[in-house]
């Protein structure tokens, strides 16, 4: 069975989150950058494999809810670059 905290930080990551790419534009990066933080977060699977991959997330959104801001802040203290 899996965290709680581990399937909070999953789902605001799902909810809220966008993927960064491999290959994105410089000008798109900085737009991204102007108002979102990036995350890089690492799964281990079952069987030892390690993933690595990276996030933006919003510094503001309309739908947060005061649980969703605190979750933000930990979550880009935690996992923040």
């Amino acid at each position: 069975m899996e965290n709680n905290s581990i399937a909070l930080v999953d789902n605001f990551i799902k909810t809220y989150g966008t993927k960064v790419k491999s290959r994105e534009s410089g000008s798109y990066v900085e737009l991204m950058m102007d108002d979102h933080d990036c995350i890089e977060k690492v799964k281990i699977s079952k069987k030892g494999k390690i993933t690595v991959e990276q996030f933006y997330i919003p510094q503001n959104n309309s739908f947060y809810t005061e649980d969703d801001e605190f979750l933000r802040l930990m979550i880009i203290a935690t996992f923040g670059l």
